[in-house]
C-alpha cells in the first residue's frame, strides 16, 4: 500500500450518498504509507499538492482499520487500558421494537380518564378511546436529552402481556373481551395491518413486525440514540419508556450491583465518551456518528477500585454532580419558556457542573494535561 486519501462524510458524488476513499496500491511492502483525510466541509476537489502524514503500515492491525493520528491512537490505547469494556457490564444492550406502522401504534394523547385514554389515531384520522392499560409512553431518538428526564410525546399500543415470565401477543379472542375498544381499533386498521413484511396467521395481525426485547422495557435503562451529532445519553431510571429502533438500551449485569447507575450515565455524557465514539465509530454524512452495540461494546468504562479511598471520593462527587445537574434540569424545564436571568443562571450552573464532571471522569483513567487538551479540541 502507497497512499490513502479518505473523503470521510464529504458528499463526493452529487446526488448520492457515498462515503468515498481512495486507496493507492503497489507490488512491494511497504512499513509506511502516505495518509490524507478531508474533514467535514473542506475543499476535497482540488487533490494536487495534497499535505499527506506518514503512517506505519503497522497501525493498520486492528480490525476494523483506524486511521486515528499518532497521539489519539496512544490515548485510545490507554483508555482502554485503564478500563472494562461495556460489552463485559452489560447483560444486554438491545435495539428497540418495530411495529411495521408506526400510524397505526403509536398515538397522541387527548385526554387522559381512569380506565381509558383518548388518544388521536394519526393512521385513522380519529380521536378514540383506548384501554389504558394497553397503552405505553414511547419515545423517539430525538425525545432524549442529557441529564434530563425523558419526556415523552407519544403512546405506543402495546397488545401484548406477560405469561410466566415471559410477553407475549395477547390472543385475539382475550383481547376482544378484555380489551375491546383496542380490539375494534386494532380490527379496522387490520387490512393496513396484514400488509406488513412479515407473516401472519389470521388471529395474530396486530403483532409486531419486529418485536425485539418485549419483556425488557420496563426496568432502569440507559438509552443512546442509535445515530447522533452531538453527545447525548438518557436515563429511565423507574423504566417505564419505551421505544423504537432508533434508540439503543443498555441493561447492566450483576458485576455493577455495587455501583450507581449515575456514574455509567455521566461516563457516557462525558467528553472522554464521545471522544472514544468519534474516533471508532462509522461517520455519517453531516458528521452524524452510529453508536450500535457493535461500536459500544468496546468503550472502557473506567475500572473501580471504591477500597481506594481517593478514588472512593471522587467516584462520590460524580454521584453528587450528577444528581444536582439532573435537579437543576429539571428547574430547568419548568421555566423553559421563560427566558429569565434565573433561566441563564441555571443554564451557567449546569455548564460549569457539566465539565466538573469531565474533569473528574479524565482522572479515572490517569491521562495528562495535554492528553485531556487534546480530547477537548476532537470532542468539541
Amino acid at each position: 500500500m502507497d497512499k490513502i486519501v479518505n473523503f470521510n462524510s464529504n458528499q463526493v458524488f452529487e446526488g448520492a450518498t457515498t462515503y468515498t476513499c481512495l486507496l493507492f496500491l503497489s507490488k512491494n511492502a511497504n512499513k509506511k504509507f502516505l495518509y490524507k483525510e478531508f474533514k467535514l466541509g473542506e475543499n476535497f476537489k482540488i487533490l494536487e499538492d495534497l499535505i499527506f502524514e506518514e503512517r506505519d503500515i503497522e497501525s493498520l492491525n486492528t480490525d476494523p482499520w483506524n486511521f486515528s493520528s499518532k497521539q489519539i491512537s496512544k490515548i485510545l490505547s490507554k483508555i482502554k487500558m485503564k478500563g472494562i469494556s461495556f460489552e463485559d457490564i452489560t447483560r444486554k444492550i438491545f435495539k428497540g421494537s418495530s411495529t411495521g406502522n408506526d400510524d397505526i401504534f403509536l398515538m397522541d394523547v387527548v385526554k387522559e380518564g381512569k380506565n381509558f385514554t383518548t388518544v388521536h389515531s394519526t393512521f385513522l384520522n380519529l380521536d378514540l378511546e383506548i384501554e389504558k392499560e394497553l397503552l405505553k409512553p414511547f419515545l423517539y431518538g430525538e425525545d432524549i436529552r442529557r441529564y434530563q428526564d425523558p419526556v415523552n410525546h407519544k403512546v405506543l399500543l402495546f397488545p401484548y402481556h406477560t405469561v410466566n415470565g415471559k410477553t407475549i401477543l395477547i390472543r385475539s379472542d382475550l383481547m376482544e373481551s378484555a380489551y375491546p375498544k383496542a380490539f375494534k381499533y386494532l380490527n379496522e386498521t387490520k387490512k393496513e395491518l396484514i400488509k406488513r413484511k412479515v407473516r401472519m396467521a389470521e388471529d395474530d395481525f396486530y403483532k409486531y413486525s419486529a418485536g425485539r426485547s418485549l419483556s425488557e422495557y420496563e426496568q432502569p435503562k440507559i438509552m443512546i440514540p442509535d445515530m447522533l451529532v452531538k453527545n447525548r445519553v438518557g436515563y429511565d431510571s423507574n423504566g417505564v419508556f419505551y421505544h423504537g429502533p432508533a434508540i439503543h438500551s443498555a441493561l447492566f449485569n450483576e458485576s455493577t450491583k455495587d455501583v450507581d447507575t449515575l456514574f455509567y450515565l455521566a461516563t457516557l455524557n462525558s467528553k472522554i465518551f464521545w471522544f472514544f465514539i468519534t474516533q471508532t465509530s462509522t461517520t455519517l454524512r453531516g458528521d452524524t456518528y452510529r453508536l450500535t452495540p457493535e461500536f459500544l461494546n468496546p468503550f472502557p468504562f473506567p475500572k473501580l477500585n471504591l477500597s481506594d479511598s481517593k478514588m472512593n471520593e471522587t467516584y462520590h462527587q460524580v454521584i453528587h454532580l450528577t444528581k444536582e445537574i439532573i435537579s437543576l434540569n429539571r428547574k430547568l424545564y419548568e421555566i423553559h419558556n421563560k427566558k429569565t436571568d434565573e433561566h441563564d443562571d441555571i443554564e451557567g450552573q449546569i455548564e460549569n457542573i457539566d465539565k466538573e464532571i469531565d474533569r473528574r471522569i479524565y482522572s479515572f483513567y490517569g491521562l495528562t494535561e495535554r492528553e485531556v487538551n487534546l480530547i477537548e479540541s476532537q470532542s468539541g
